[in-house]
């Protein structure tokens, strides 16, 4: 048994650039971490908080208030179910954020209808991952009717959704978090910083790959080898370099047009049996001059020591 279903909280912090990002974040397919994701917006409430939080300044100035700015817009929240139990459908996860959202309302004594108002609920649909859960994303606005909103941000109001969360997959589903038995229970988030470390590893590795192949290459131009040769080495770089660059998180296709160029004549050349100079290279002369000992570079930096004037005797 578990205690209770998933549900993760933080404060998106950073002003309304922090929260812009994090509600762009949440609907962006493009994302490497989105490539099996089903978005859908179940309560597009995002545009609602940030006019909270313009209404709340106003508010302030007019009255001469000072201070008392906000910097975390919103509380966020993530629910998540196994994998190996029945999953809502797109209509019952709405429900289960509607749910949650009602019973944190009460928690707080706050209106329904005012708090779904300022509430943004994300559903990443996961079916087609391989591994990773579907999860819903819940922003509840930290900020309503000028005030600041305290109760949401605290332990109370976790402890109220995860007790929702519970409620609603047990009515919806009859999938019991009681009497749920974890598949792995050895298994435990990793850090952050752990994570990151082994992405950067990954891609470290997938670039020395096609560095690699790209001088295997080069090597086989410069010696002039079989074109049928060359051609399959080529189309291996070309790989390696697609491999490496869908390994990179947040890109936007932007890569350089020569490079771009490059892999694309890569990729087109045909095989043939035909044995061809590609290269015609000096006969008798190396193709590459030794670095002569004026232009090699030392590792340590050379520092200039300055001379000491000596200082006058006394004689």
């Amino acid at each position: 048994m578990i205690k209770n279903w998933i549900v993760k909280t933080k404060q998106i912090k950073q002003g309304e650039k922090g929260f812009l990002n994090h509600v762009n974040y949440l609907t962006d397919n493009n994302k490497a971490s989105h490539e099996y994701s089903a978005i859908k917006v179940l309560n597009n409430g995002a545009k609602n908080i940030i006019k909270e939080i313009d209404k709340r300044k106003s508010y302030r100035n007019a009255h001469g208030l000072s201070g008392g700015g906000v910097r975390n817009f919103s509380t966020s929240m993530v629910l998540s179910l196994p994998r190996d139990i029945k999953q809502p459908t797109t209509k019952e996860w709405e429900k289960i954020g509607l749910y949650t959202i009602k019973e944190i309302a009460k928690k707080n004594n706050i209106d329904f209808e005012k708090l779904k108002n300022v509430s943004h609920i994300v559903l990443h649909n996961e079916s087609a991952s391989p591994s990773k859960p579907s999860h819903l994303h819940i922003l509840i606005s930290n900020v309503l009717d000028v005030d600041v909103i305290k109760g949401i941000s605290q332990k109370k109001t976790t402890f109220t959704a995860k007790k929702a969360f519970n409620y609603a997959v047990k009515k919806l589903l009859n999938e019991d978090n009681n009497q749920y038995l974890p598949v792995n229970t050895k298994t435990k988030n990793k850090p952050l910083f752990v994570v990151r470390a082994e992405k950067a590893e990954k891609v470290m590795l997938l670039f020395k790959s096609f560095k690699n192949d790209i001088n295997d290459w080069f090597s086989e131009i410069i010696n002039k080898r079989n074109s049928f040769i060359l051609s399959t080495l080529a189309k291996k770089a070309a790989q390696s370099f697609n491999d490496f660059d869908n390994s990179i998180e947040n890109k936007n296709n932007n890569l350089p047009d020569k490079v771009l160029t490059a892999v694309e004549t890569i990729e087109d050349l045909t095989a043939d049996n035909e044995t061809v100079e590609l290269l015609a290279l000096p006969t008798g002369q190396e193709h590459i001059e030794p670095t002569k000992e004026t232009e090699k570079v030392s590792t340590k930096t050379t520092r200039k020591r300055r001379r000491r004037t000596p200082k006058p005797t006394n004689e």
